[in-house]
């Protein structure tokens, strides 16, 4: 026969087993919020690298999925060699995990622009391993040697805390390519290298097909994804030795006219104005989704907690109860023995 005290502590083994159980299973969207949000730091940590890489000028920007990256912008080695001849690139880069393909995959393209900014030359790549790839377009002339642009990828799948990643290692690099008697020499260049991403562990989204995972065509450059967020202008062609090439408050980069630092394209007015804020996030529906399923969690669990509370609550109460009771029927038999102790005359 089963005391009080145990019923009451198997009653509540019983019911924080149940309710973890239906808070665990109402927990389930809250990982995949916290893997979106370390994907966006990723890549905003790679956006960012990049700008900041020595040889090179780039804008960067990650798309909203938080699967990959856009850049355009310019290569200038300023090294010793510089001194021989101009070292100079007008280059867009982009890189992308398509998450549905099996198996997942990185897609880069590289897209260079020749000296006139009149013909472009591109460069396709489809990541699953270790592979080193020419760069089409990038190639210079040395002093009857060819210096010739690479990317030097490293890559390969890992699973961390579960969670399926893609270490990523890339480089561009420059070799030269000599012609001796004859014979073919080659090798790296020291400080012409340029690192798209430094030997990082990537998350891989969840495949999603309706959400835009494939990269941009290359040819596109994706010039308006990049320039949306950092500076569009009316996108026309300008000489940069001309002052006034541009509109107000617009400049000449890359040969197109684009908006000053910390100003924006208005699609309205069709004209730059003050920037009023960058928005790096989910696309407005991805946000309301996002915030619906934290408020539900955030509801179940305070549910949870409030359930839990009061099947304490209701146990204390009946414990109490049971106990009162108890010690009423204990008090009146011991009124009713003294009563019979009282009335007996015999009781000395």
């Amino acid at each position: 026969m089963m005391t009080v005290a145990e019923v009451c502590l198997l009653a509540i083994v019983i019911c924080n087993t149940v309710i973890l159980q239906i808070c665990l299973g109402a927990d389930t969207e809250l990982p995949v919020h916290s893997i979106y949000l370390k994907q966006c730091a990723v890549w905003q940590n790679i956006s960012e690298s990049l700008e900041k890489e020595p040889n090179v000028d780039l804008k960067c920007v990650k798309n909203n999925e938080c699967s990959g990256v856009d850049c355009i912008g310019k290569y200038s080695y300023q090294g010793i060699l510089s001194a021989l001849m101009s070292f100079e690139k007008e280059f867009c880069i982009g890189l992308i995990v398509e998450a549905c393909n099996k198996p997942t995959n990185i897609h880069m393209y590289i897209v260079t622009f020749s000296s006139n900014g009149n013909s472009t030359a591109e460069t396709d790549i489809v990541v699953n391993g270790d592979q080193v790839v020419p760069i089409i377009g990038a190639e210079f002339n040395v002093m009857g040697s060819v210096a010739r642009g690479y990317v030097d990828i490293k890559m390969h799948h890992a699973v961390i805390k579960g969670q399926p990643h893609i270490f990523l290692s890339a480089f561009l690099r420059v070799k030269l390519i000599s012609h001796i008697f004859g014979e073919v020499f080659s090798h790296y260049l020291s400080g012409f290298d340029v690192g798209i991403v430094r030997g990082m562990n990537i998350p891989v989204p969840r495949c999603d097909p309706h959400v835009g995972t494939h990269i941009h065509k290359p040819g596109m450059c994706n010039w308006h994804t990049v320039s949306h967020l950092q500076r569009q202008g009316p996108m026309t062609k300008c000489n940069p030795s001309s002052m006034d090439a541009c509109g107000n408050f617009e400049m000449c980069e890359l040969k197109q006219c684009v908006c000053l630092p910390n100003y924006i394209y208005s699609n309205i007015t069709q004209s730059c104005t003050p920037e009023v804020i960058l928005e790096f996030d989910l696309p407005f529906d991805n946000q309301v989704k996002e915030s619906k399923k934290i408020s539900q969690k955030y509801i179940i669990v305070i549910a949870c907690s409030i359930a839990t509370l009061l099947i304490l609550l209701a146990i204390a109460a009946t414990v109490v109860i049971k106990y009162k009771r108890r010690q009423a029927r204990y008090s009146q038999h011991e009124l009713l023995r003294q009563q019979e102790e009282d009335d007996d005359p015999e009781v000395v």
